[in-house]
Order: C-alpha cells, then sequence, then structure tokens
C-alpha cells in the first residue's frame, strides 16, 4: 500500500476528504480580496511601538488570562464588570474554541447561508452537524425559517455575522433578537466589520442570557496581530475557556495590542476613511454596464457579473496584477459574484479601471 493511502486511511474522513485552506499568492499585485485595512501605522507610531516591544520580556510565558489586555479591551468597549472575556488568536480560534465547548455529534451548529465559511468549516472538521439556513436573492434571513430550525435543531451555538460576510449587509435585528430570545443555545454576534458599520449588540448582553458578540482586530487595521475578543455571560466563556490553549496569546500580541488601544482614534479616522471610499467605489461599480453591486456596511463591496463570465473576470484583473475575490460556486446565491475590499482611492481608480477593461466587449 502507498505510504499516502496508509495516510488517508488513519486520517479522521472529516479531514482526509478536505482541501486545505488555499490562499492565492498576492507578491507584486494589487491586494484586495482579504478585507484588510490599507492604512499602515505612520513612522512616529511604529517608533513609539517599538519602544513598547523593547520592555517585553521573551523569555518568559505571556500572562495566560491577557488580563491587562482584557481590562482594556473592557474599557474600549463599555463592558459591564459583569460580563466575561477571553482572547484568541483572531477570530477564528475563537469560532473553533465555541463549537468545541458547545458542539458535538448531537448538537448542531447553525448559522444563515451563505455566510463566514469558518463557522461550516469548524463544525465540519469538530464533528458537529452544521445547519444551514438559506438566505433569500436579496440576503435577508428568512425570520420563519430561521425560527422553524432553531425549533427543530436545537443548536448548541448559532452564528449571525453583522454586518454578513460575504454579502456586507446587516441582518434585521427584529429577526436576531427573534432568535436569541429562541434559543436555548448561545447565539453569537460575529461583530468584525464593527469598525465600518457603527452598529452593536454589546448593550444587549446584560439582559440576554444567551447572547454573546465576537470582535477582531483584523478588519480595524491589525491583520498580521490575529487577535480577536469574545464577550457574552460569564457562565457560558467560563465553560468555552476550559478548551483554550494555555498561553494562547503571545506577550507582543498582547503587548502591541494594547499599544494599539491606547492609539485607538488613528485607527478610527482610517476606518471613517475607508467608509468615505465605499461610497464613491460603490458608485463607481454602479456605472459600469452589466454589474449588480449590492449595499454593504462593511469595508468590502459584492457584485455580480455577467451570467457564466464571473471566473473569466477574475482570471482578467490577476493578469493586471489585481487580486480580488472570487466566490462564484461557494453558494448557490453567489452565482457570478465577486467581492472586493474598498481600499485606498488610488487602488480603488485602479481597480476600477482594470474592471472595465475585463468587462468590456
Amino acid at each position: 500500500m502507498a505510504l499516502e493511502d496508509h495516510v488517508r486511511r488513519r486520517v479522521r474522513k472529516e479531514i482526509a476528504g478536505r482541501s486545505a485552506y488555499d490562499v492565492i499568492p498576492a507578491a507584486g499585485r494589487i491586494k484586495l480580496d482579504a478585507m484588510e485595512s490599507p492604512y499602515v501605522w505612520p513612522s512616529a507610531l511604529q517608533t513609539e511601538w517599538l519602544s513598547t516591544l523593547r520592555q517585553v520580556e521573551l523569555n518568559r510565558y505571556p500572562d495566560p488570562t491577557a488580563f491587562e489586555l482584557c481590562e482594556d479591551l473592557r474599557r474600549w468597549s463599555g463592558l459591564e464588570g459583569a460580563m466575561g472575556i477571553l482572547v484568541g488568536n483572531g477570530s477564528d480560534e475563537l469560532i473553533q474554541m465555541i463549537i468545541m465547548a458547545l458542539g458535538g455529534p448531537a448538537r448542531p451548529v447553525l448559522a444563515p447561508e451563505p455566510t463566514f465559511g469558518m463557522y461550516r468549516i469548524n463544525a465540519e472538521v469538530l464533528g458537529s452537524p452544521f445547519v444551514g439556513v438559506p438566505l433569500s436573492d436579496r440576503f435577508a434571513i428568512d425570520r420563519a425559517a430561521l425560527l422553524l430550525a432553531i425549533e427543530t435543531h436545537d443548536p448548541g451555538c448559532i452564528f449571525l455575522a453583522y454586518p454578513n460576510n460575504p454579502t456586507g449587509n446587516l441582518f434585521e435585528r427584529e429577526t436576531i433578537e427573534a432568535a436569541i430570545d429562541a434559543a436555548n443555545g448561545l447565539v453569537i454576534i460575529d461583530e468584525a466589520y464593527h469598525p465600518y458599520c457603527g452598529q452593536t449588540f454589546l448593550n444587549e448582553i446584560p439582559g440576554k442570557g444567551h447572547l454573546a458578540v465576537l470582535r477582531t482586530f483584523s478588519k480595524l487595521g491589525l491583520a498580521g496581530l490575529r487577535l480577536g475578543f469574545l464577550t457574552g455571560p460569564e457562565p457560558w466563556l467560563a465553560q468555552i475557556n476550559k478548551v483554550r490553549l494555555p498561553y494562547n496569546i503571545s506577550v507582543l500580541a498582547q503587548a502591541s495590542a494594547r499599544f494599539a488601544l491606547s492609539h485607538v482614534d488613528w485607527f478610527t479616522q482610517q476606518a471613517e476613511k475607508v467608509c468615505a471610499e465605499r461610497r464613491r467605489l460603490h458608485n463607481g461599480l454602479q456605472e459600469l454596464s452589466g454589474l449588480k453591486v449590492y449595499p454593504s456596511a462593511a469595508n468590502f463591496l459584492l457584485f455580480r457579473v455577467s451570467e457564466g463570465t464571473a471566473s473569466w473576470v477574475f482570471d482578467s484583473l490577476l493578469q493586471q496584477n489585481i487580486l480580488i475575490k472570487n466566490l462564484d460556486g461557494q453558494h448557490d446565491r453567489l452565482r457570478d459574484c465577486l467581492r472586493v475590499t474598498v481600499s485606498t482611492p488610488d487602488e480603488n481608480d485602479l481597480f476600477l479601471e482594470a474592471l472595465s477593461a475585463a468587462i468590456s466587449p
């Protein structure tokens, strides 16, 4: 028996049948595929940050609870003291931790679809059934279908991205509140794109025993830091904390995040620039014939091209050294869809020029 066949027989079927997460190389290209902020710290801020890092003791393990960072996060977010808080390597690790603690063969994970793919991926890899509730053609939640799915499957956890990725829209608050009230498990509102919409469920946590909010620093402008946090009622977070790996947040990440929070006004200013460019880019896409662009409350825009041309348009942009995200084939509702990150004015203009050339007859 060939070694590859032997290995596949020994690996769990949930893993053997999957492909590894694939990222197209971005070197030498305008990178508009991953919803990163295009803005880097000014040199004075970088110098101050490096001075902070010089004080970090790399020979010591980090604080396993990241206590000082969590206190800074509480102050920044205005959290009440009774609310629990956990930090993770981006929101991805926290999603994994939630499903490890609350999922299982008899406890499904539920989310509307299309949405952030890591909900389904983590559920399937960890052995939890995944229940996807289809969104409408306009990417709205079918409230009746969602509530029926909650009643039927009694999920251990429900993920609601707000705004939703990759569609960019905000689900109706009344629908989300109805889901929270109907759930026996934990409802996680994933606010990864909060800096670009200003809407939040944080202030509703104290009155909702089944509500938690998930955020990440990645979209704010620190994607390389890999830091996210989860907040919610302490009894839920105490159980989720049991599956957290020791020392999961490095001393460098903790120090860098605390430094960033002390200069959060700079990040807010960059987010405002992105929001202004989002409006301009949306208008530019609307002016191109043969496209349908969807409204967005995030730092990206979803648009639909002529039937059957999504891969061709994507490849054409790639040949022009512009990398966006091809979503065609990922879900029936995303047929012929592409997603572009809102970037700087210059990069947005180059993208619009290249796209116009790609779709021209």
